[in-house]
């Protein structure tokens, strides 16, 4: 990877999965970004959603979270299974058949992951539970991104709830496997 200010550059050098975390000193939750290179000619299939990561107040109630499944010409919604792979104490977990409900039980980062049987790469969706929804938090253009051959992309990072604009130069991005 390379970086400037708040892009990254990610290059796939051979098959396999990293993690990407993005960790700016104005944020107190990382962020992060998974990446899958597959075999060429390999098709992927993986789940994608438009809520990558979620902040709620602690007290702001339920909030809703729908997935779906690319690359596969099954699509069967009931198969999703969406399961609390970090912070069991941080949030409480309902899903009915591609949708999730998320209710707040503590402060903290919860990592919610999502399986189907029709797919080998797991979705991971951080959610992010604060005193109020103005705590300063990092976001990104694409937190999963899948390498059908070995090339590369740019990620995109900001931190919400600044204004200041200064704050866009101040990103570390580390990842967790250089071989891919």
């Amino acid at each position: 990877i390379k970086s400037t200010a708040n892009n990254c550059v990610i290059e796939a050098k051979q098959s396999g999965s990293a993690r990407i975390t993005i960790s700016h000193p104005k944020s107190k939750y990382p962020a992060s970004v998974m990446v899958y290179v597959t075999k060429e000619g390999v098709k992927p299939v993986y789940i994608t959603t438009s809520q990558n990561t979620i902040q709620m107040g602690y007290n702001e109630g339920t909030k809703q979270c729908s997935v779906q499944l690319v690359g596969s010409s099954k699509n069967d919604l009931s198969a999703f299974s969406f399961n609390i792979k970090e912070g069991y104490e941080v949030v409480n977990l309902i899903s009915n058949n591609n949708n999730v409900s998320i209710t707040p039980k503590s402060l903290g980062v919860a990592l919610i992951e999502v399986t189907h049987p029709e797919c080998e790469i797991p979705l991971e969706i951080q959610v992010i539970v604060v005193n109020t929804n103005t705590d300063p938090y990092i976001d990104s253009d694409n937190n999963f991104l899948v390498f059908e051959n070995f090339s590369s992309r740019v990620v995109t990072c900001s931190v919400i709830g600044r204004d200041d604009r200064s704050d866009n130069y101040n990103f570390t991005f580390e990842n967790t496997n250089e071989n891919v």
